[in-house]
């Protein structure tokens, strides 16, 4: 809600252990950690009276970018409902939001909800400092906690100094499923004369013919560093079992990111980036283009999370699938998947009855339809919700597979403030070829290692 100038002294510096710092130095005078014993529970959903009661206020909302088609239909009808409330939402890409959402929080005017994002780094940082409210209350009241499965509550759930999740009360939600896999262009499969896959070793046969056809098997944009690691973290899926690697996200004692399923996924990348599949110039191409390049015909296939399918379709063409990574070695589906950026409410906005509401029906079945006319999975669907094309079908499919073999593999970085990067750094000099698989494993255990001995 609009009240003061943002306290710009607090400057976003990256992510990572300075968020930590900034995160607390950067709390607005007077404004202490929160704790959840401190926050007034409420007993029943919000009603249109107690909004009313605000006056005429704009609730400021922060949103990633992939959330703009979905708000663009939401925010007015909100506004419809609750004619006091201008909503007034920031859209941003994903590496703006993580690098300055803590800092924005942290603000003496912060946005009264914002999404951030799961694992230590961003919402580890958020409740660490008090930034975000506490939800527990709102799951018991809006029913979360029966319509949202614990595998995917079990991230955004947090001991309240954040110094552990999945554990303590839950700090965020989020009304999207979404999941790492593969797209494909049957046309181009078609040219080269192979099917679609459904094993890994059809995968890689694929592979092979596409780029003896003369066009290119895999189309990548990793300008932004963090793409590799979504098609590395879709190899785990065929290579590791989800189990182990989600011990080792959540710094499960013991746990080792130097695995031998760890080190044949990341051999096979360094394999196929070896092989010419990803071209010569996927670091000069971001991952937005690398997307609309595919949907425009460019490649066989693109390994992305499944939130780039309206980008994919929007040319038109049912030539377009998506699919769960085949299963390989592991002898089981699985993948990189979770639900999308949760939404928090802060702790400190002075306009809690409207950013609950919203928060509230963003997550609500009611929203379930326009989520699937944007090409997107709801967690939880209305009866009058059907996929409104063969790739949204698709989509679902996939997500319902996953979930029905507990395969989905959380997202690598969650499992400390700095591997976002250390990830993104590690895999590139892995597709180069300056570091060979065994130095890249090792490189991502000892921030892991470093992390939590200081933990």
């Amino acid at each position: 809600m609009k009240r003061t100038p943002v306290n710009r002294r607090c400057v976003a510096v990256g992510v990572g252990a300075m968020a930590l710092l900034l995160a607390t130095a950067c709390t607005p005078p007077g404004q202490d950690e929160q704790d959840a014993s401190e926050v007034e529970p409420i007993i029943e959903p919000v009603t249109p009276e107690e909004i009313a009661d605000l006056g005429d206020i704009e609730l400021d909302v922060w949103a990633e970018a992939g959330e703009e088609e979905t708000l663009n239909a939401f925010v007015p009808q909100f506004e419809e409902r609750y004619p006091n409330v201008t909503v007034q939402v920031s859209v941003r890409s994903i590496d703006d939001l993580v690098t300055t959402v803590v800092n924005a929080l942290s603000g003496e005017d912060p946005p009264d909800v914002a999404q951030g994002n799961q694992g230590f780094g961003t919402d580890g940082a958020l409740v660490e400092a008090g930034l975000i409210r506490p939800l527990e209350d709102l799951a018991e009241v809006y029913g979360w906690n029966e319509s949202f499965s614990d595998q995917l509550l079990g991230p955004m759930r947090w001991e309240g100094d954040g110094s552990q999740f999945r554990a303590g009360d839950l700090y965020g939600v989020s009304p999207v499923a979404n999941n790492i896999g593969v797209f494909y262009n049957a046309d181009v499969l078609d040219d080269a004369g192979v099917d679609v896959p459904t094993t890994f070793g059809e995968l890689e046969d694929a592979l092979a013919a596409v780029e003896s056809n003369g066009d290119l098997p895999i189309v990548l944009g990793n300008a932004e560093q963090w793409p590799a690691l979504h098609v590395y973290g879709a190899l785990l899926g065929s290579f590791a079992d989800a189990d182990e690697v989600n011990e080792w996200v959540s710094g499960t004692d013991g746990a080792t990111f130097e695995t031998d399923d760890n080190l044949d996924a990341a051999q096979r990348l360094a394999d196929w980036t070896e092989a010419g599949y990803f071209g010569q110039a996927y670091n000069s191409v971001g991952v937005d283009d690398a997307a609309a390049r595919f949907g425009a015909g460019e490649g066989a296939f693109m390994i992305a999370g499944d939130w780039y399918a309206p980008a994919v379709i929007e040319g038109g063409g049912d030539q377009f699938g998506f699919i769960a990574p085949p299963e390989g070695p592991s002898g089981s589906l699985a993948s990189i998947g979770s639900v999308s950026f949760p939404w928090h409410i802060s702790s400190h906005t002075d306009a809690e009855p409207a950013a609950i509401a919203f928060v509230a029906e963003m997550n609500s079945v009611d929203n379930s339809l326009l989520l699937a006319e944007a090409n997107r999975i709801p967690v939880q669907a209305g009866d009058d919700v059907e996929s409104p094309g063969p790739m949204a079908a698709d989509l679902t499919a996939v997500n319902e597979a996953l979930m029905a073999a507990d395969g989905q593999i959380d997202y690598l970085d969650w499992a400390t403030p700095d591997l976002y990067s250390t990830f993104g750094s590690e895999l590139q000099s892995l597709m180069a070829g300056r570091i060979d698989p065994s130095d890249f494993l090792a490189a991502i255990q000892a921030d892991w290692d470093d992390f939590h001995e200081e933990r």
